[in-house]
């Protein structure tokens, strides 16, 4: 089967382009930009909370390939501390607050502070991205 290519036109290519927000920049007060955001941007500050290894995999280019897959085919590499990372990072804040955010039950939330389980991959992901809201990304390693 050969890949059909979608050709774009410059209409549809500039409209996207003028509606992306840019990423790696802020306001005049350091909020990120928004579509609608306009004057003179400043750089984001960055907080590194946890680092996680990933590269670029090819087990799934034949989704990608037929249109299933829209995302970059990735695979994860995790580091091994993850668990222990949310684990300390869970003394600190409110499990409320958390639960709240992240959708996550607070006695599960209780039960991964304390170490009794690890969270899985998408429980996890969901609690770095409440306790990123709580700390307002300021709460690294």
């Amino acid at each position: 089967m050969t890949p059909v290519i979608r050709v774009q036109t410059y209409s549809k290519v500039l409209a996207r382009f003028r509606n992306h927000p840019e990423a790696k920049s802020a306001d005049s007060k350091g909020n990120p930009c928004d579509w609608d955001t306009i004057g003179l941007l400043g750089r984001r500050h960055v907080q590194v909370g946890l680092i996680r290894q990933i590269g670029k995999e090819t087990n799934l280019l034949e989704q990608q390939t037929e249109g299933v897959l829209t995302a970059d085919p990735q695979a994860v590499y995790d580091l091994g501390d993850e668990a222990e990372f949310i684990q300390r990072r869970l003394q600190g804040v409110s499990i409320a607050e958390v639960s709240r955010l992240s959708g996550i039950d607070a006695r599960a939330l209780l039960k991964y502070r304390a170490g009794q389980h690890e969270p899985r991959r998408k429980v996890a992901d969901a609690i770095l991205e409440a306790l990123v809201g709580i700390s307002g990304g300021s709460g690294g390693r």
